[in-house]
């Protein structure tokens, strides 16, 4: 959790968060800005206590990587 932890606090020196959205029970949405070209994305911040967790949350990531659309 602590390794998870530093790289969301590492991210945040490049991005900046504008909203937070709509959350899930595994964790938070949030709209952030790009620091360097002020570009939006949205990014998800999965927390996870055990290994069926993590495995829950690869596969979602597995999943929003297959989409297709202009924001992916």
């Amino acid at each position: 959790m602590a390794e998870s932890t530093q790289m969301f606090q590492n991210m945040m020196t490049v991005l900046e968060i504008v909203q937070k959205l709509f959350g899930g029970v595994m964790g938070n949405t949030f709209l952030v800005m790009l620091k360097t070209t002020g570009k939006l994305y949205v990014m998800k911040r999965v927390d996870y206590l055990d290994e069926k967790d993590k495995m829950k949350a690869d596969e979602e990531v597995e999943q929003i990587r297959r989409l297709s659309s202009k924001f992916t």
